[in-house]
């Protein structure tokens, strides 16, 4: 049975947006609640899919979020499980970031991105 995720319970949201014509940017918020250091993890990713990552505020009041340059939802969200999740290191006094909790932003609907979880 798949345990629906509780109000209170953090999630880590890839979206796809769109930058003029043709080049597209990947969207990772929520990074902070499973405890990683954004910037840490925006170096990490620049260096894996061999683009530019930064971190990049958002328009709630003290939010931020990692921009990745090209479409890696996918492939984020596989490193990203791999690197906090079970298999890698979580953060002490944080959750660890569960298959589960990742989710993607597709034509403004939010799904799994790992619908097995």
């Amino acid at each position: 049975k798949k345990k629906k995720p509780s109000k209170g319970d953090p999630t880590l949201v890839l979206e796809l947006s769109s930058r003029g014509k043709k080049k597209s940017v990947t969207t990772i918020s929520g990074l902070d609640l499973f405890g990683v250091k954004l910037p840490e993890a925006s170096k990490m990713l620049g260096k894996k899919f061999a683009c530019g990552a930064s971190v990049t505020k958002t328009a709630e009041a003290g939010k931020e979020q990692v921009e990745v340059q090209g479409d890696v939802v996918a492939r984020a969200a596989e490193l990203l499980v791999e690197q906090y999740g079970k298999e890698g290191k979580g953060v002490a006094g944080f959750p660890l970031l569960a298959r589960s909790a990742v989710y993607s932003v597709v034509s403004k609907k939010k799904e799994r991105v790992f619908p097995d979880a």
